[in-house]
């Protein structure tokens, strides 16, 4: 469901602008993301899966081969122009409820999304409800202390996803802070880090002394409490 002021914001949006601006370098982070929700999901196969705030698809088409049955939710279904046989349904995620019977999914994907939302908690217990009892999720949320958006503070200068703009991030949060706020609802089984590319990459190396220096995004895969 959208309403008038959705669709108002939608054009005023940066964050959305950006998108479409950088193409290229949005699917490439998506695709890299994509590659390591694979591996954490190495050796199993789903019947039902939902991926909550789809993006480009990216994550959908690889999935495909390891489930029977996958829906996409975006507010800017732009999956559908890539892969027109994906099943995309544009939605508001701080419209309410989403639309699926408790315990349907047996995997619940939601990356990149909840920072982007008014009410993460709500869909937080909203992706409990709708996994199955002995399903899965993978969540991941930033990682807005790296060594970029500390520079970028040092220096006055905003914060990447940081804006007036109802698509941009709402919370600041960090490493410690994500895996706290999706433990109140699940536990975690394994994860892994997503980390700079362009010119940043040179830094990698940095990992090895402190993950959350150079890691953009911390991606969880968890099971119900």
């Amino acid at each position: 469901m959208m309403s008038k002021i959705t669709n108002f914001e939608m054009d005023l949006s940066r964050e959305i602008k950006s998108r479409k601006k950088k193409l290229k370098l949005w699917k490439e982070k998506d695709g890299e993301r994509a590659k390591i929700i694979i591996k954490l999901l190495h050796g199993m196969n789903f019947s039902n899966v939902l991926d909550i705030g789809c993006g480009f698809g990216l994550c959908m088409k690889m999935l495909s081969k390891q489930c029977k049955k996958i829906i996409g939710l975006d507010i800017n279904p732009v999956a559908k122009e890539i892969f027109p046989e994906l099943k995309i349904k544009k939605i508001d995620l701080n419209s309410g409820k989403l639309p699926f019977k408790s315990k349907t999914f047996d995997l619940v994907i939601c990356t990149e999304t909840l920072e982007h939302i008014f009410y993460p908690n709500f869909i937080l217990k909203e992706i409990k409800r709708i996994l199955k009892d002995e399903g899965t999720a993978i969540i991941s949320l930033p990682n807005d202390y790296n060594l970029s958006e500390k520079f970028n503070f040092l220096i006055g200068r905003k914060l990447t996803q940081h804006d007036i703009d109802s698509f941009g991030h709402h919370f600041v949060i960090g490493f410690k802070q994500a895996k706290d706020f999706v433990c109140n609802e699940f536990k975690i089984i394994d994860c892994d880090y997503q980390y700079f590319g362009g010119k940043m990459r040179y830094l990698k190396f940095l990992k090895y002394i402190k993950k959350d220096l150079v890691a953009q995004n911390l991606i969880m895969k968890v099971k119900k409490r």
